[in-house]
């Protein structure tokens, strides 16, 4: 039987994210999301851009940022994703998902 791998994204997807959330709501609102998780994701603050971040923690702090700052808002992901490619941080990454 093989080794059951996490899918993973690059630390990148992460951290711009977190730089959508500052910018467009505040510090305090990333902060306070963190602390919102229902479970605790030690890999999200250890985010580097070539690091690698398991991607159900990016989903668990995405779906909490949208329920606590936006739950009305059905645009949300797709303003957090243009904000994603537009960003000085989208810079080629290469494999993007393990």
């Amino acid at each position: 039987m093989g080794v059951l791998e996490t899918p993973s994204v690059r630390g990148t997807f992460v951290l711009n994210t977190f730089d959508f959330i500052r910018e467009h709501y505040s510090p305090a609102a990333h902060t306070m999301v963190l602390q919102m998780l229902p479970v605790p994701r030690p890999s999200l603050s250890e985010a580097r851009e070539t690091s690698w971040t398991p991607l159900e923690d990016l989903v668990a702090y995405m779906e909490t940022a949208k329920a606590v700052l936006a739950p009305g808002d059905p645009t949300f992901y797709r303003k957090m994703g243009f904000y994603g490619g537009s960003h000085m941080r989208a810079l080629w990454v290469g494999i993007a998902v393990s």
